[in-house]
């Protein structure tokens, strides 16, 4: 029988030598736990060695291998499983499908990571510096996502300058596991396209249509609002209808090395039927728990270009070092 409350005051984890543990559990990373045994020490055990956990002191934030999210408490029933309760529903986890357990705390978690490399750009030949950062704030019905980018290059004759930033925020309210209602805010500069900046705000919908364990896909598509200005000052307004596709493939043939994709269409209400489309594809190497080495190209297409001198697409290719937390 399922129990969910604190009613049992300590939390017990028995090894498969027969050792019992009891205190405090502290967290699940992959293949190693941490434990807190009462009045002792905290300790890391391997996840091969555990035969069962039982954690209801905390409600914890459940993670697994297949991209699942889940928050309850944990009890084991059989050896080298979690039952849990999840939205009424009773759901049962293998301790092999576990990625990340963490105490779930009512402010939420937070992650993100900040990367510097170098970078080449179409217009600019090769540049010096590009930055890159990001950041997620979860809780169990709310997904706040932001991403930040600028390449910093040099021209002859203008010396130091930033020719393209890319600033993105999205959040999201869960309304089932499929479905997210959700609202993207987007800043955008591009000397290439004549941009001096482009902002967009819009409202729609996000599916989750793909989630396994070395695949996740989501697609968002709704109404925004454009505000845009050129290098020479001019400013355009306008509605465009997005369509944005992510793919993300993980442990390709290697568990650290994985793979992003993206794909934003926008189509314009208009008689003119303007069409803009941005992509990004990213690879990522592993090199520590923190560390990974990142190399990614970029793409930028508007079929009417609001500058008449501009160019009609950018491209570019970043590769550096990232961080995570």
């Amino acid at each position: 029988m399922m129990v969910e409350s604190k009613a049992q005051v300590v939390d017990t984890l028995q090894l498969k030598n027969g050792q019992l543990l009891i205190g405090e559990f502290k967290g699940w990373n992959k293949n190693e736990i941490s434990f807190d045994i009462a009045d002792i020490d905290v300790v890391d055990i391997e996840s091969k060695h555990i035969h069962s956990l039982n954690a209801c002191q905390n409600k914890y934030r459940i993670e697994t291998s297949t991209r699942k999210v889940y928050y309850s408490y944990l009890k084991c029933e059989q050896p080298g499983e979690f039952i849990i309760v999840h939205q009424d529903e009773i759901i049962t986890i293998p301790f092999h499908e576990i990625q990340i357990i963490t105490p779930y705390l009512n402010r939420g978690k937070t992650d993100g990571y900040i990367a510097l490399g170098y970078n080449f750009a179409k217009s600019n030949g090769f540049g010096l510096i590009a930055l890159d950062a990001g950041f997620n704030f979860s809780t169990q019905k709310l997904l706040i996502q932001g991403e930040a980018s600028s390449n910093i290059v040099h021209n002859q004759g203008e010396g130091f300058l930033r020719n393209r930033e890319m600033i993105t925020v999205n959040t999201y309210k869960t309304i089932n596991a499929h479905w997210q209602f959700g609202a993207r805010n987007q800043y955008q500069r591009n000397t290439q396209l004549g941009l001096a900046y482009r902002h967009l705000m819009g409202l729609g919908v996000a599916h989750n249509t793909i989630t396994s364990h070395h695949c996740k896909l989501y697609l968002f598509t709704g109404l925004a609002g454009m505000l845009e200005s050129t290098l020479d000052k001019q400013r355009y307004e306008r509605i465009e209808i997005p369509l944005h596709l992510n793919l993300e493939l993980f442990q390709l043939g290697v568990k650290n090395l994985s793979l992003s994709h993206t794909q934003t269409l926008f189509t314009g209400t208009n008689s003119e039927k303007r069409f803009r489309h941005d992509a990004t594809i990213r690879l990522s190497l592993d090199i520590t728990e923190s560390f990974s080495f990142t190399t990614y190209l970029y793409y930028n297409y508007d079929s009417a270009p609001v500058l008449i001198t501009a160019g009609s697409y950018d491209y570019g290719w970043n590769s550096g070092i990232k961080y995570e937390f």
